[in-house]
């Protein structure tokens, strides 16, 4: 298996140590299935993407990271799961064609982009009537890195990457510019604003885990709310233009 930093050691961990079940669940209550072709962006070690194969016809899961796009293949190869294609691609800028997608699932990656370049590569590649499901972070989450240090480790410091994220966000909004693989804070209300300007009309939005059309409670990992603050939260919405 492909050498990896104990922070993506411990991660890999966390996430497939984690039953395959509550990975569907989500995808699931979003209303991931039974389309023809699903884009995980941002896929990492491929949890998400393992569990959108198993209810859609065909899923292509994309990752920045070379090692962790390996090692979600060798998962998924191990598990004999055939109906996906791993691809290393940048987010912002992809290589898929026009209105190619039934549906983005997008779980805790497009903070690492300019989120407005990315979103707007998801409208291109998405159906007319598509689905995207977004989650991603708010001030609260960064505060809580600060104030609490979830995950410490030797390797891995939650202050100085609340603090970072700060920081990369400032000169984002003020001088848009940011420094790539730090995170940028995406404030909830704004990104359901910029996602209704570009096209998609909101169908739900919460904490993580709160977000269902069909009445199934999927389990949620985080808490709405860090320090009074939006902390981790999801969009499910729908391409109408």
């Amino acid at each position: 298996m492909t050498d990896l930093s104990i922070k993506d050691k411990e991660f890999m961990s966390r996430v497939l140590e984690t039953p395959s079940g509550v990975y569907e669940e989500r995808v699931w209550a979003l209303g991931f299935q039974s389309m023809e072709k699903v884009f995980d962006a941002g896929c990492g070690f491929g949890q998400w993407s393992l569990a959108l194969a198993k209810h859609n016809s065909y899923v292509a899961a994309a990752d920045v990271n070379t090692k962790r796009i390996e090692i979600a293949q060798s998962i998924a190869e191990k598990r004999r799961i055939k109906n996906i294609s791993f691809f290393q691609e940048d987010i912002e800028s992809l290589s898929f064609k026009d209105r190619e997608f039934s549906g983005i699932f997008s779980y805790s990656s497009v903070y690492y982009t300019n989120y407005y370049k990315t979103l707007l590569e998801f409208s291109r590649v998405l159906k007319k009537n598509g689905l995207l499901y977004l989650n991603t972070n708010d001030i609260g989450w960064y505060l809580h890195c600060i104030l609490n240090e979830p995950n410490k480790s030797d390797e891995y410091d939650p202050r100085q990457e609340g603090i970072n994220a700060i920081t990369n966000s400032i000169n984002f909004y003020a001088n848009n510019s940011h420094e790539l693989g730090v995170n940028i804070i995406m404030p909830k209300q704004h990104v359901l604003s910029y996602l209704k300007k570009i096209g998609f009309d909101i169908l739900a939005h919460g904490s993580d885990g709160s977000c269902s059309i069909n009445n199934h409670k999927p389990v949620s990992f985080y808490p709405e709310l860090h320090c009074g603050h939006t902390g981790v939260y999801e969009i499910l919405c729908k391409k109408i233009s």
